[in-house]
């Protein structure tokens, strides 16, 4: 992975774009504002190593999951998404859409982490993103 860069943040999006190449280490990724017990759509756009806007037809299933810590080895998901992959920015199919309904934040707030693992089209599994996403307290969210 080449690098990352926060493209845009949105009251109800968090849009972030991921670049993959062939060294595959996590980018460091903060997902703010995640309020209990609310909606949140996650939006990562995929980049190859040159910057390019990486199509993933044909690849596999991607997965994005909120843990206690970082690293989430051998430990359960308190949310565990499939992202839907989806066009960004004008690409086609260079994007995961991760949608958070309210049922899913209905947890406790506090610190906890998110990582995002992509499949490329050999089969090729890599975490592409990692980092904190607090989920903070909210007055105005229904529980």
């Amino acid at each position: 992975m080449a690098g990352v860069v926060l493209r845009a943040q949105l009251p109800d999006t968090f849009f972030e774009t991921v670049a993959v190449g062939p060294v595959s280490v996590p980018r460091d990724i903060k997902v703010s504002d995640l309020f209990a017990n609310a909606s949140r759509t996650l939006t990562f756009a995929v980049e190859d190593e040159n910057g390019d806007q990486q199509n993933m037809t044909g690849w596999g299933m991607p997965s994005w999951r909120l843990g206690f810590s970082q690293g989430l080895v051998g430990q359960s998901a308190v949310i565990q998404k499939t992202p839907t992959i989806v066009s960004v920015d004008g690409g086609t199919n260079n994007g995961a859409r991760v949608q958070l309904d309210p049922v899913d934040t209905n947890i406790m707030p506090g610190r906890y982490f998110h990582e995002l693992k992509l499949i490329d089209d050999t089969g090729e599994e890599f975490i592409a993103a990692v980092g904190e996403a607090p989920i903070i307290p909210s007055q105005h969210a229904t529980p």
